[in-house]
C-alpha cells in the first residue's frame, strides 16, 4: 500500500536500508506501468524512480515484476527500460499474467 512518502521525505529510504543491513533483496512489482495510463493521476514511475534511487544508494539489488494484464503494449517497452537502465539494478524480471497482447 505504500508509505508516508512526501516531496521532502523518502518513505521507502528506511526499509531499503534495513534490507542493506540483512543483505536482502527487494522485489517490485508495476515495471510495466505507464505514468500516462493511471487514471488517478498518480506516477508509477516517479514511484519506482525513487526506490531504485533509494536501492542504488544502498547497493540493494531489485527483481522486478509486471503488475497486471493492461492491454497497454507500451508495458514492454516500458519493462526493458528498465531492465536495461541503471547498470543491471534490476537483474531479473518474473513476468506474471501473461494475456493475449504476449
Amino acid at each position: 500500500a505504500g508509505f508516508y512518502n512526501t516531496a521532502k521525505r523518502n518513505g521507502y529510504e528506511a526499509v531499503v536500508d534495513m534490507f542493506a543491513k540483512n543483505s536482502c533483496r527487494l522485489i517490485l512489482p508495476g515495471m510495466d506501468l505507464l505514468d500516462e495510463h493511471q487514471p488517478s493521476g498518480s506516477s508509477p514511475q516517479s514511484l519506482l524512480a525513487q526506490i531504485k534511487g533509494s536501492c542504488r544508494k544502498h547497493g540493494v539489488r531489485v527483481s522486478g515484476q509486471n503488475l497486471s494484464v493492461s492491454g497497454v503494449t507500451a508495458g514492454f517497452g516500458e519493462m526493458k527500460k528498465n531492465l536495461l537502465e541503471d547498470n543491471g539494478l534490476v537483474d531479473l524480471l518474473m513476468y506474471q499474467r501473461m494475456g493475449a497482447d504476449f
